[in-house]
């Protein structure tokens, strides 16, 4: 099962970007070109920032995040199943 693949556009052209997650994705949300996240059902929250993604955080892969917000660069709210919320800030 291909589980697809993630493209930056530069300006001029879509390019593959490096690391990508290799969990099925199915979310995205980010407040700039340098503060992107991706997550999937049951894939971890992955940090794009700017030049590449991060590895999952560990303690996200089971949570099942169903939607994220931003107020900015660091300042992140993840919500899931069964109350999951999870907050990142600066």
């Amino acid at each position: 099962i291909d589980a697809g693949t993630i493209l930056h556009y530069d300006g001029t052209k879509w390019l593959p970007v490096p690391n990508p997650p290799t969990e099925a994705l199915q979310h995205i949300w980010g407040s700039g070109p340098t503060d992107l996240w991706v997550w999937g059902r049951y894939a971890g929250l992955s940090h794009w920032d700017g030049t590449s993604f991060k590895a999952p955080l560990t303690e996200t892969t089971q949570t099942n995040l169903r939607a994220g917000w931003s107020a900015g660069p660091g300042d992140t709210i993840f919500v899931g199943a069964m109350g999951t919320i999870l907050h990142r800030s600066p």
